[in-house]
């Protein structure tokens, strides 16, 4: 049988903190990747529609 002391335990916690810290961050990182690539497909289609406006203005 092992001796389980306060300091094993506390390694323990933490560990568990911070796989949770990086499961939070990763979730972040995957919202932050997704609103980049929303942002990207606003800006293509603005630009689309400034071309489509423009050719309907000259022709």
């Amino acid at each position: 049988m092992k001796l389980v002391t306060v300091e094993t335990v506390s390694k323990l916690v933490t560990a568990r903190e911070m796989k949770e810290v990086n499961v939070l961050l990763s979730m972040e990182a995957s919202r932050l990747n997704e609103t980049d690539k929303l942002l990207k497909f606003a800006e293509n289609v603005r630009d689309l529609a400034s071309v489509r406006g423009s050719e309907e203005y000259v022709g």
